[in-house]
């Protein structure tokens, strides 16, 4: 497959190499990848799945403290549930288009490294630690975002996202047995 870019960049150097306007892409594993993620339909998210999102993730906080900021957002960035120390929400809706990106940036990595199904991005700051996992359905994935201070042991903080991750799927996919229930009932 060649892109050919509206605009000659033959001029352009970067680190002392150069580049032609054409670049050839060899399709790969991570090719697949996106085309599966693009193949999913696009499903309105039921408007019940945020309150009962927001009930599980207070009640998480309220028993593991340890866990400071918590978010839940859609893949296309779009925040669904969050418990966070300042509730500023355009820093709760920009963090999370930048999460749920860092998600699929970080999958297709992992393809394009043949390093295997995605678990948890992890990303440690001299002042906190920031988890990105992904709760998936059959109809929709979910990115859960933990963020902590630096001096939580990062085994109990995976072991937390794990336990919140299928508290977030058994949701979702309650969710999507009472909708198959309902679907049954109108045929």
């Amino acid at each position: 497959m060649s892109i050919t870019l509206p605009f000659p960049i033959e001029e352009v150097e970067v680190a002392t190499a150069t580049f032609a306007s054409t670049v050839t892409i060899e399709p790969t594993e991570t090719s697949k990848i996106t085309e599966e993620i693009a193949a999913v339909p696009e499903v309105k998210l039921p408007g019940y799945l945020g309150t009962r999102v927001q009930q599980v993730l207070e009640k998480f906080t309220d028993e593991y403290p340890e866990l400071e900021n918590v978010l839940v957002a859609s893949t296309d960035g779009f925040d669904i549930a969050s418990v966070v120390k300042e509730n500023d929400e355009a820093r709760i809706h920009r963090l999370a288009a930048i999460t749920s990106s860092m998600l699929s940036l970080s999958r297709e990595i992992l393809a394009e490294m043949r390093a295997g199904e995605q678990k948890m991005l992890t990303l440690e700051g001299s002042k906190g630690t920031i988890l990105i996992s992904h709760a998936a359905t059959r109809h929709f994935i979910l990115c859960i975002t933990v963020i902590t201070s630096a001096s939580h042991a990062l085994g109990q903080l995976f072991w937390l996202l794990r336990q919140l991750t299928n508290d977030v799927e058994d949701i979702c996919n309650n969710i999507d047995e009472h909708n198959s229930l309902q679907e049954d009932d109108n045929e």
